[in-house]
């Protein structure tokens, strides 16, 4: 025979074991092709990213242009070639990027910057390599622009720190020849 306190652990556990399930967040799945319009500015710098198609096969380059825009009222100095590292969610919620060491300070020159005056705006391009993508569906893009400090007084204001751009999803698509033409060989 079981005690009474046996007996009512063992009708408690399933009910303990069910709400603890209901609990569980959904992982989130990335549904909107477009820009979210999402991007923090930080200091007066907006990044905005815009990539050359909506829709692409799996497998092919996406480039991406990176708008750089002063949303301050002064000028300030910014490297010509910041640090950006790119992020992005898979159609099944898996998160990936790109990762690079990024400097503490840095000491630029009067040719590694330019100066960039209130609602000035320079554009870049990048293109990341899709080639080991695995499903089509949607993924979700985003950018985090890097400057280090800068050691040099001649540059000042200079900008540093991070700002993040705005969210933008691209749907891919399988490619008329399938898949495996762009398996990875391990």
């Amino acid at each position: 025979m079981m005690s009474s306190s046996i007996k009512r652990l063992c009708l408690a556990l399933p009910a303990v074991l069910l709400v603890g399930c209901a609990s569980m967040p959904e992982p989130y799945i990335p549904t909107q092709v477009g820009s979210m319009q999402d991007s923090l500015a930080k200091n007066g710098l907006e990044i905005e990213i815009t990539p050359n198609c909506t829709s692409s096969p799996l497998g092919e380059p996406i480039a991406f242009d990176i708008r750089i825009r002063n949303a301050s009222d002064k000028a300030f100095w910014i490297a010509k070639q910041p640090d950006l590292l790119f992020s992005w969610v898979y159609p099944d919620g898996r998160r990936d990027n790109f990762l690079r060491e990024l400097a503490d300070q840095r000491h630029y020159l009067r040719t590694e910057a330019r100066l960039l005056d209130p609602a000035e705006e320079i554009t870049l391009r990048t293109e990341i390599a899709t080639y080991y993508f695995h499903r089509p569906g949607i993924t979700e893009f985003r950018a985090v622009l890097h400057c280090a400090p800068n050691t040099n007084p001649n540059l000042q204001p200079f900008w540093c720190g991070k700002a993040v751009s705005n969210t933008y999803g691209v749907k891919f698509v399988r490619p008329r020849g399938g898949i495996g033409r762009f398996a990875l060989s391990t």
